[in-house]
């Protein structure tokens, strides 16, 4: 696995962004850090990602895994 990670600030917020590398598959993550969620949701729709899903991370890495044997 490998993983490159950018971050920013965006308002009062940290924001990173990932790019995640496992085998030949590949995922972007986002995640957004403030103390109040007010924010969060602020940025998160300034980024156009409201309508997205938030999904665990660690989840999502072992449905990956899951549906690829040959990765691990």
């Amino acid at each position: 696995m490998r993983k490159q990670r950018f971050l920013y600030l965006v308002g009062s917020c940290r924001v990173e962004y990932g790019e995640v590398r496992i085998a030949d598959l590949a995922m972007q993550t986002v995640a957004i850090e403030h103390e109040t969620a007010e924010k969060v949701l602020q940025v998160r729709e300034l980024l156009g990602l409201a309508t997205k899903k938030n999904t665990n991370y660690q989840r999502k890495l072992k449905q990956i895994m899951d549906r690829d044997p040959s990765i691990r």
